[in-house]
């Protein structure tokens, strides 16, 4: 009994670690044209958007061809969110990664939980 308790002691202090908070990003970091290579909704895979693109601009625009019209948008980034201006369905994304050049963000569409995964172009 006691080698189950020391043992299940062990589970549980391994199994409550700290999740990481990820750094936060830069405007800059995601200038550029980010395609669309993998989406899922609600958890399950779609490609209603793969092929789709995003494109960042140093000027705090953003266009993409998932957007109810390709026209540019002003975006803002705050705290690994971005908030896109005048849309009236897709009009935010968490930010859960960045890396070079790959881009992992989610956002709701709807009712639909959307992850999308981008590289850069």
């Amino acid at each position: 009994m006691r080698y189950f308790l020391i043992a299940l002691s062990i589970l549980f202090f391994f199994g409550c670690k700290e999740e990481k908070v990820a750094k936060p990003i830069a405007k800059g970091d995601l200038n550029g044209q980010w395609d669309i290579y993998h989406v899922t909704r609600n958890g399950k895979v779609t490609k209603t958007l793969e092929n789709g693109y995003l494109l960042f601009q140093d000027d705090n625009t953003v266009k993409s061809n998932i957007f109810s019209d390709e026209k540019y948008h002003i975006f803002r980034l705050e705290q690994n969110k971005i908030e896109i201006d005048d849309l009236e369905s897709l009009n935010f994304f968490d930010v859960k990664s960045l890396s070079n050049d790959t881009l992992i963000l989610d956002s709701k569409i709807n009712v639909f939980d959307m992850k999308f995964f981008l590289k850069k172009k």
